[in-house]
């Protein structure tokens, strides 16, 4: 039986929606974002097709083994 691979976009800014866009348009399917953020701040409000945000510190409830995580940076700072 193959598993299906789940996707993950490390990051919860404007790249990281615009990368979203750019695999909705190729039909990739993002399972989350991950967010990195401090707990005690607000998470953005308005993420791409509602596409669900996990803390990093929750993330462990993923299965690692079956997901592509990709980080969202500005292409200047990679």
């Amino acid at each position: 039986m193959k598993l299906k691979m789940k996707n993950y976009i490390f990051g919860t800014g404007k790249f990281a929606c615009e990368i979203a866009k750019i695999f909705d348009k190729y039909g990739i399917k993002v399972d989350g974002f991950i967010n990195v953020r401090d707990k005690n701040k607000s998470l953005p409000t308005s993420m791409y097709k509602d596409i669900p945000v996990y803390y990093v510190e929750e993330f462990d409830i993923v299965e690692k083994e079956n997901s592509n995580i990709f980080l969202a940076k500005k292409p200047m700072f990679m």
